[in-house]
């Protein structure tokens, strides 16, 4: 219980001496798959260490700022829900949504429901939104991201377990926001790998 009042504080600001800092890290983890790391820390040294343990013990590296990040473009993301079953076809529903104004559209299936990954520029996020809730869908989400210009493709079952392990390391760090990454998996590899 102190340890979660002291964390709180300490993100409030109300700890004397402690501030919370924005960090980014890039490198290439398994692979060759390029990570870009967002965090919010009060110790850049701790955070950047635990993160450099990361990269080297899974055959990675840390890499200077800017050595991954020009594979990545800041994006407005919308996570969206297809209309009504049957209302359209999956094909009439992405054009739609170019025709709405989104740069790029992807879909895929969750929990047997067609989905949406709409991606717009970022300050048309939240115009964005508006324009998909009038047309219909459901928007579960919206957020910035780094979207890969360019995705690696994973294309054996042990390196895919590799980079889903190593992704999973980053991601469960204290100080760690965010990880992006570049590697795109097969379905029949992901399945592999679990």
């Amino acid at each position: 219980k102190e340890n979660v009042s002291r964390a709180i504080d300490r993100g409030l600001g109300k700890l004397p001496g402690q501030t919370l800092e924005e960090v980014v890290y890039e490198g290439f983890g398994p692979g060759r798959a390029a990570f870009i790391v967002e965090g919010v820390t009060d110790n850049k040294l701790r955070t950047l260490q635990e993160i450099k343990n990361i990269f080297e013990r899974s055959g990675g590296s840390l890499a200077g700022q800017g050595a991954v990040s020009y594979m990545f473009e800041r994006m407005g993301e919308i996570r969206a829900r297809s209309k009504e079953q049957g209302a359209g076809s999956r094909d009439d529903e992405m054009l739609e949504l170019i025709d709405l104004g989104a740069k790029d559209v992807e879909d895929y299936l969750e929990d047997n429901k067609q989905m949406y990954l709409v991606y717009t520029e970022g300050l048309e996020l939240n115009t964005m939104g508006n324009k998909i809730t009038q047309a219909g869908y459901e928007v579960e989400s919206q957020a910035m991201v780094m979207k890969p210009n360019a995705p690696v493709q994973i294309e054996d079952a042990e390196t895919a377990k590799k980079v889903l392990e190593f992704a999973e390391k980053l991601e469960g760090l204290d100080d760690v926001q965010k990880v992006y990454a570049n590697f795109d998996i097969e379905e029949s590899l992901l399945a592999a790998s679990s």
